[in-house]
């Protein structure tokens, strides 16, 4: 298990360094999820490209002028937040922004960095055909990285539909389009899963129990999943029953989850990409 740290420019401070000095001492693994400013899109898209590098560049120079390693960075793939100046970017066409991508991944792996992506749920079945239709229209080229892990939040589902795909129907489609996505991409197939407290919209639902994160855990790992990303640790940590938490990740067993006929269309329909 890794711990994931979201990370802005405005965090590079002395604090943080010495945080970092003592993981690596202990011998903690992590990631740094690095994040830009909501101007800039918040996320990586073809957008940002210039400015995501830009960050990385930043990041490695004060990680090497304060004296720890960083074991790993998170490459968090969605389309540009809202809130995004588009005005102030550098936006590349899809092809240029992938090219772009592929070297940072390249540069990172050169580096002895893990590099983990975070991408858009429904992309499992494109990615495995080798087709990209669903990654230009997210504007998310998607290449390179050691981890791809797709979120797949059932609260999220639950939150984009209004309340009509329910926990249980997201939770079979996963387990469908995971299972598949493990048997094409192996120990480089991951699964982000949540989420715990708010996220970035302010909107989304969250889990109300552990028992549910632990459902989807399960899920996860009956897909033959290894690598999974639970989001987010603040969650956790400021609830009222952390320790739960943390155990409904740790003490989860692989769970075949009760088949959907909702469930089973939505994978259905991901498979025309």
């Amino acid at each position: 298990m890794s711990i994931s740290v979201s990370f802005s420019k405005e965090e590079m401070t002395q604090e943080y360094a010495n945080l970092f000095r003592r993981m690596n001492f202990m011998g903690v693994p992590f990631y740094l999820w690095l994040l830009l400013p909501d101007s800039d899109g918040y996320w990586v898209s073809r957008w940002n490209t210039k400015e995501f590098d830009s960050l990385i560049d930043k990041t490695l120079i004060w990680a090497r002028e304060n004296g720890f390693s960083i074991p790993g960075i998170v490459i968090d793939l969605e389309p540009p937040f809202k809130k995004v100046n588009k005005k102030n970017l550098h936006p590349k066409t899809f092809a240029e922004a992938q090219e772009s991508l592929q070297m940072t991944a390249k540069r990172l792996e050169k580096e002895g960095i893990k590099t983990l992506a975070p991408v858009m749920p429904f992309v499992t079945n494109e990615l495995i055909k080798g087709n990209t239709f669903l990654q230009k229209r997210f504007q998310t080229p998607i290449s390179g990285w050691r981890v791809i892990s797709p979120m797949m939040y059932t609260t999220g589902f639950e939150s984009m539909s209004g309340g009509i795909i329910k926990r249980r129907m997201a939770r079979w489609y996963a387990f469908r389009a995971l299972s598949d996505f493990v048997k094409k991409f192996g120990a480089s197939a991951g699964a982000s899963l949540g989420i715990i407290g708010p996220g970035k919209l302010g909107n989304e639902i969250s889990y109300s129990f552990p028992k549910e994160l632990q459902d989807d855990v399960g899920m996860a790992l009956a897909a033959g999943i290894t690598e999974i990303s639970v989001f987010n640790l603040a969650g956790m940590v400021r609830s009222s029953n952390p320790e739960e938490w943390f155990r409904a990740v740790v003490e989860a067993k692989p769970q075949v989850p009760q088949k959907s006929l909702i469930g089973s269309i939505i994978y259905r329909l991901t498979k025309i990409f």
